[in-house]
């Protein structure tokens, strides 16, 4: 091969190696979105949001929105223009946590009756925060060794109001809430993330 076309070779080459290596390279975003100092700006966003949402004594109902303003507003939302690491962020979540409060059912309100779900412990809606964020399935237990060891404590302790004899009953894990399901297969049947039923326990004793 001429010098000429072997030096064009070694171009074309290295232009693509550069090329590919750039290619390769994580993008901002990724790595901005797992940014600590990020992540603690949302949660004192979402927490103040919620302290007000939970000092908030009055007797409330659900606030009913045409499904077509809402989506209208949920749009309005997510075209807004923003900047991870600026304030433009926190205000989009700011508006996202303020239409998701007014639009949901006031579960926290004294006038609530709670016939189908009720207004969670706050600790326990943090412990779930931490679930979700590192993300670690019962399903088995390398992937999370204490909420299987919280399990059975858990079926040990639902157990005092049932009265079976110790060693003749098993726990299962599912990931929704099924007590007539536990009823007829005589277990103890519990959200993926039992630590959120230890934590109402520890609350209450």
């Amino acid at each position: 091969m001429p010098l000429n076309h072997q030096s064009d070779s070694i171009k074309v080459l290295s232009n693509f190696l550069e090329e590919r290596s750039l290619n390769d390279k994580p993008t901002g975003l990724q790595l901005e979105a797992f940014q600590p100092e990020l992540f603690r700006k949302n949660v004192e966003v979402a927490i103040s949001k919620l302290e007000e949402y939970l000092a908030d004594n009055s007797i409330r109902g659900i606030d009913l929105t045409n499904p077509y303003e809402l989506l209208k507003q949920a749009k309005d939302i997510m075209n807004a223009p923003s900047n991870p690491l600026g304030s433009g962020e926190q205000e989009k979540l700011a508006a996202i946590l303020d239409l998701y409060l007014k639009t949901g059912i006031a579960v926290h309100s004294p006038g609530y009756m709670g016939r189908q779900f009720s207004g969670v412990i706050p600790l326990a809606g943090i412990m779930d925060l931490v679930n979700s964020t590192i993300n670690q399935p019962s399903s088995f237990y390398e992937a999370a060794q204490l909420p299987n060891v919280v399990e059975e404590i858990m079926a040990n302790e639902l157990n005092q109001f049932i009265g079976w004899e110790p060693g003749t009953f098993a726990s299962k894990v599912s990931e929704e809430v099924a007590p007539s399901t536990a009823l007829q297969n005589g277990a103890c049947d519990f959200h993926r993330t039992p630590l959120l039923s230890l934590t109402a326990v520890v609350i209450s004793t």
